[in-house]
């Protein structure tokens, strides 16, 4: 299984904690929306054989009481599909499918969580009221592997 959890966001976390549960749950949509962009991007980059990877992919809905968030693809292999470059996938797709699109974005990716933010505490949206559009749960596989 590949997962990426973004962590470590000190200053993000301890004001987080500081916020109104309002200001809260519009953060925590907001995070999940962009994780739901970059799985967007890394649908576009997935390789393809069966479709058996592109379809386990999972963004993970994040809890209002911390900052983290976890999406991936949920298969056995997917870690090995990420990181040897030397594949070749006639089908489509490329090696650091995921790397890539969270790369896409790094730099304007606090911009845009702040953004979001704003958008939905003005439309008054928080996490539950954001819909999933990918499976928030990884459908582990024996012996994943984390990446």
């Amino acid at each position: 299984m590949a997962i990426v959890r973004v962590t470590g966001l000190g200053s993000l976390q301890k004001k987080f904690r500081e916020a109104d549960r309002r200001t809260r749950s519009a953060m925590v949509a907001a995070l999940f929306q962009q994780g739901t962009n970059i799985m967007d991007d890394s649908q576009q980059r997935v390789p393809v054989d069966t479709g058996a990877l592109k379809k386990s992919a999972y963004v993970e809905k994040p809890k209002l009481r911390d900052a983290n968030m976890a999406l991936g693809y949920g298969k056995i292999y997917a870690a090995y599909q990420h990181e040897e470059t030397s594949l070749r996938h006639p089908k489509g797709g490329t090696a650091k499918y995921l790397s890539r699109a969270i790369n896409k974005i790094r730099l304007r990716y606090v911009k845009d969580l702040a953004a979001k933010t704003r958008t939905n505490l003005r439309k008054k949206r928080g996490i539950q009221a954001v819909k999933a559009k990918y499976p928030t749960k990884a459908k582990d596989e024996k012996e994943a592997i984390d990446i």
